[in-house]
């Protein structure tokens, strides 16, 4: 909306064509620029219309209309037609859905009856290139099955792998982060356990200033450690699921040291029994409750060598391995794992 009224007021843009994935979407946009609280909220006299192909001017005089990717494919005349009487900003909603058009699928090596997606794709590329400004919205930059989205820039990033050129001319990219959708309340918290996944994402700036390096992919059930082991794990600290993150690698950690205690000797619930056969004192139960408070994991009591505010817990003669959160890591016994 904010778009649409500051291009068409500027005069660069002399209507809008808002494409969305689903009819249930059409209808809520035209709901949408027609409420009264949104129009005072953001100060807009914009109007839009849900078209439905009928012959003529899809805007029956109003400032745009919405359609659909299905309504594009069905009748692209007519939208084509609308794009070459008046300077349109075209809005792409979900652009993800649609795939680029590659040599095969301009030339028909590809069935585009049986490729649904490769379908939409077609009528809709010539009115982005009609378009005067086009504002191509997405959660997300990357396709399940590989293949690049339809309009935008892409190059050879890390390894050959191809990526969109954030830093393309002639573009801008806006984002908005999750941590910033959380604390807008745009998104609700959903807690889970993933099995297995792929991400990338940008490093930190280099001090000299420039591009922000791509990191990864890392692949949740490779082979650890690998390249890109290290700084998943810089990144993963730094976010909110950083507690969440600690806390299941300390109870992994936790009972793999139980298992070998157990292969040892040890009968069920008494993990102290081989270190009194060589001399040593009883050791807590393994399999006791994590204390409540996690800030507490690994703190020397009161009196004691390191005082309450130490983050080591000393190793001991026979312990297979530490952990050591003052230092971010596990102590040489967890490292053999790949922890």
């Amino acid at each position: 909306m904010l778009a649409a009224q500051a291009l068409i007021a500027a005069g660069i843009c002399e209507r809008i064509c808002w494409v969305v994935p689903r009819d249930s979407l059409r209808l809520q946009a035209e709901e949408v620029f027609a409420d009264p609280a949104w129009r005072q909220a953001l100060g807009h006299d914009l109007s839009v219309r849900a078209a439905d192909n009928a012959p003529g001017d899809p805007c029956r005089g109003l400032a745009g209309y919405v359609t659909t990717y299905q309504g594009i494919a069905a009748a692209p005349d007519l939208h084509l037609a609308a794009f070459r009487r008046h300077r349109y900003l075209l809005v792409v909603d979900e652009v993800h859905h649609l795939p680029g058009l590659n040599e095969a699928d301009t030339a028909g090596g590809r069935d585009a009856v049986q490729d649904v997606a490769a379908a939409w794709s077609a009528p809709i590329e010539p009115l982005l290139a009609l378009s005067a400004v086009r504002l191509l919205l997405s959660g997300t930059l990357e396709r399940a099955d590989g293949r690049r989205i339809l309009w935008l820039p892409y190059r050879r990033g890390t390894g050959g792998r191809q990526e969109v050129d954030l830093l393309a001319p002639g573009w801008a990219v806006v984002g908005y982060s999750r941590a910033r959708a959380l604390a807008e309340r745009a998104v609700l918290p959903v807690s889970f356990g993933a099995l297995d996944g792929e991400a990338a994402w940008l490093g930190p700036e280099p001090e000299g200033g420039g591009e922000r390096p791509r990191l990864g992919p890392h692949r949740l059930q490779a082979t650890a450690p690998q390249e890109s082991t290290r700084p998943a794990l810089f990144t993963a600290l730094r976010t909110g699921f950083a507690e969440g993150l600690l806390r299941r690698a300390f109870e992994a950690t936790r009972k793999l040291r139980a298992e070998r205690r157990m292969a040892l000797g040890a009968a069920p619930g008494d993990p102290a029994r081989p270190r009194q056969a060589a001399g040593g004192g009883a050791r807590p139960d393994p399999g006791a409750a994590l204390p409540r408070d996690p800030a507490r994991l690994g703190t020397a009591g009161p009196g004691r060598q390191h005082g309450a505010g130490s983050l080591r817990r000393t190793r001991r003669p026979g312990d297979p391995g530490s952990l050591s959160p003052d230092t971010g890591a596990f102590g040489d016994g967890h490292r053999r794992h790949g922890l």
